[in-house]
């Protein structure tokens, strides 16, 4: 989860933490972009935090049956390290503007991507889903050539190619497509995933 920065091991009932945001690359991602006049929001343990109510969040909490609380301060924001900070835009063009506001901050431990069409997203560099992917597969003695993943945004790409096998949804990203072994003949929306898992494994 959250692009990497989150390892929930089932198998041991344990969720790690890796290489979180800290208080300092919060602060500068927010007043770097502050310009933009965006609403950015985090996670915090139980509900999003924003710095104010709109739309997207308002969209966001209905889809994921989540809570979200409004920041009293923008400090509030980088009070903490956090996996990731969002900004979710209400058009395909600002969040073309957040990326392009992204590649003038000049700091390497900072990433950032598009996870859908409207929403960037904010991380440590030190993390993507491939290097979680791996790390579970290390500790749990599974390998990597074992591995079938799927995805459908640029933050998976990096565990597309360290899975033995990769599959892209029908409604990922043309950059997602072109760098697996395949792609599912339905979307996400519509059990494409369980599809292929039942046509080409089951």
């Amino acid at each position: 989860g959250m692009n990497g920065g989150q390892l929930h091991d089932t198998r041991k009932d344990v969720i790690q933490e890796i290489n979180p945001l800290t208080c300092e690359q919060l602060e500068y991602i927010y007043h770097h972009l502050e310009y933009l006049d965006l609403n950015p929001s985090l996670y915090r343990d139980g509900y999003t935090l924003t710095l104010r109510e709109d739309e997207e969040i308002l969209a966001s909490a209905k889809r994921h049956f989540s809570t979200f609380k409004v920041c009293k301060d923008p400090s509030e924001l980088w009070e903490m390290p956090t996996c990731k900070i969002m900004y979710r835009t209400q058009s395909v063009e600002m969040a073309e503007k957040v990326l392009d506001a992204g590649k003038t901050m000049n700091r390497d431990d900072i990433s950032f991507f598009r996870t859908g069409p409207e929403l960037v997203e904010f991380q440590s560099s030190k993390n993507n889903k491939g290097v979680a992917l791996a790390k579970y597969c290390q500790e749990n003695n599974i390998d990597l050539k074992d591995v079938i993943a799927f995805g459908d945004a640029e933050n998976d790409i990096e565990m597309l190619k360290t899975a033995g096998y990769s599959v892209a949804v029908a409604n990922a990203l043309d950059p997602v497509k072109a760098i697996v072994n395949d792609v599912t003949r339905y979307d996400a929306f519509n059990d494409g995933v369980g599809d292929y898992l039942y046509t080409h494994l089951l």
